[in-house]
């Protein structure tokens, strides 16, 4: 007779668990839609017929004859290639087990490193599930989920050769930065982590020589020789970035980010307190501050009773370093989830210290163990069942609620529209690249940075929107085709209104004096508009 035992349960279990997060990113692919995945599958069509990265830019009319670098062409390529081949499912499968791959190595890490035990394992499902949750407006079919799955491994290589010294788990690093650099920018995160380790073991080196910290042990400390042999394998690593078709261009390309403007306007790039509110992060982030707080007041108490301690600066430095970069943008929540998860749990065992005798019941009482495997099933068939399934999601019903279906449908057909210049709204430009082939656009979501007329592009972009602006503006530029995006009615709740200090009005009076000038201007006429969007001709 068949037992549980024989099912070997443990990693069953595991099995199913991670069943039900891919469940969950399938249905979460299929409910979001990112903005930019027009463009991506575009440029990814474009590199395979063409054979050749882009160079020159194409795509907006405002950046005629500039040039721009797809750092994420690896990634482009496979999308498309999948898409063309096997559909959005496809895509869909493919990111989903980037994501799982990276939690996988999380879990694998975390246990083999940080805690042992069952308490830690229930931990480790419960705060990924959660983490899953918070990080789901940041999944999905986007190419910056292969940047979750690099740094896990960054992770693991460094700690392992933390613990085992061989240098050789080091080479490790040549291929990955590689990998990185054709796949997604992150990879500077990645370059910032080489030398933030050895930044910070050069500074436990010189602490030690205060009795101050006499009594303070850093995990796996370092001599100043390992500390030069890492320092050679991490300039390897930064060699092997520029093994991509830019070469140097790659890193010239990216610092031309020094204008942060976009950072203060696109939803993504502001903090989790700021509209729309991420609610989960915020608790997960609570959480990390909390233990971190409590580790501080631990290590205070050591010191006034002059008892020995243990601290793991390389994690520690790397959380605060997250921490604020999560707290300035919710883009970056999900690398903050990454390098503190393990530390997470690791304090949470220590200082809850889930007691023994629950964790023992559960991993030993059968009929819970019989339950459970079919609550997993249940819940895997219930994210898979309630997903908006559609062979192509640029034009299902569900996403057409979210985007310009219907009036770039309009505007193709009408021949006396084809040739004008257009003002698209930010968010649809790369949905646009795709559905209308050839069309100049004013702007998409690639390059927001770039310098137009003395500030960024995006900036010129929304003094459209400024209130005494969009006459000047449209004549500035010749345009003669609007496609407005009408946005939903915000309600703030008391929390929002009260302590986050949000105002209602402001919020849904951003952007309406574009729309104000062109329903009264005599020179404007709406011609098509639906539920979510609307276009205006000039006559």
């Amino acid at each position: 007779m068949l037992t549980i035992k024989k099912l070997n349960y443990p990693s069953l279990l595991w099995f199913l668990f991670y069943l039900v997060i891919f469940s969950y990113l399938i249905f979460n692919s299929y409910n979001y839609l990112d903005a930019d995945l027009g463009w991506h599958l575009d440029v990814g069509k474009r590199i395979l017929e063409e054979r050749s990265v882009p160079v020159e830019e194409h795509y907006d009319y405002t950046l005629i004859n500039r040039t721009w670098v797809d750092h994420e062409w690896l990634l482009n390529v496979a999308t498309y290639w999948l898409y063309d081949n096997y559909g959005y499912f496809s895509v869909s499968i493919f990111f989903a087990l980037i994501v799982i791959l990276a939690l996988i190595v999380l879990n694998i890490y975390t246990r083999k490193y940080f805690i042992r035990g069952p308490g830690g394992q229930i931990l480790i499902g419960t705060i990924q599930f959660f983490g899953v949750l918070a990080m789901a407006p940041h999944l999905g079919v986007r190419m910056q989920t292969a940047t979750l799955l690099n740094l896990s491994l960054l992770l693991f290589i460094i700690r392992t050769y933390e613990i085992t010294k061989n240098t050789r788990v080091l080479f490790w690093l040549w291929p990955l930065f590689c990998f990185w650099a054709n796949s997604h920018a992150g990879f500077l995160i990645g370059v910032f982590m080489l030398f933030l380790w050895i930044g910070i073991k050069s500074l436990e080196i010189v602490l030690k020589k205060f009795r101050v910290f006499a009594r303070i042990d850093f995990m796996n400390e370092r001599k100043s020789g390992e500390l030069v042999k890492f320092l050679l394998f991490a300039l390897g690593a930064v060699g092997a970035t520029l093994i991509n078709p830019y070469g140097l261009k790659l890193y010239s390309f990216l610092l031309d980010y020094s204008n942060n403007y976009y950072l203060q306007v696109i939803a993504e790039w502001l903090p989790s307190y700021s509209m729309p509110i991420q609610y989960k992060q915020l608790i997960y982030a609570a959480l990390v501050v909390a233990m971190l707080t409590v580790f501080t007041a631990d290590l205070a108490r050591s010191c006034r009773k002059k008892e020995n301690s243990t601290v793991d600066g390389w994690h520690l430095g790397m959380i605060l370093v997250l921490l604020f970069m999560a707290a300035q943008s919710k883009r970056h929540f999900p690398l903050f989830f990454v390098v503190s998860f393990p530390w997470l749990i690791f304090s949470l065992v220590r200082d809850l210290r889930l007691p023994a005798r629950f964790a023992k019941y559960i991993s030993e009482n059968t009929v819970l163990k019989i339950f459970v495997l079919p609550i997993f099933l249940l819940a895997a068939a219930n994210f898979l069942v309630r997903a908006q399934y559609a062979p192509d999601p640029f034009f299902s019903p569900y996403f057409c609620g979210y985007y310009p279906c219907g009036a770039v449908q309009y505007m193709k057909n009408n021949p006396d529209l084809l040739d004008r210049k257009i003002l698209n709204d930010y968010g649809w430009g790369g949905y646009m690249i795709w559905t209308w082939p050839g069309k100049k656009l004013f702007i998409d979501g690639r390059l927001p940075f770039y310098e137009f007329n003395g500030h960024s592009l995006l900036e010129e972009y929304t003094d459209f929107f400024v209130a005494g602006q969009a006459k000047n503006k449209l004549d500035k530029h010749g345009i003669g085709l609007v496609l407005l995006k009408l946005y939903p009615k915000v309600s703030l709740n008391w929390f929002e209104r009260k302590f986050l200090g949000l105002d209602d009005n402001e919020i849904n009076n951003q952007k309406r004096y574009l729309r104000d000038y062109l329903r009264g201007a005599a020179g404007w006429e709406l011609v098509y508009g639906d539920k979510v969007s609307e276009v205006y001709a000039e006559k």
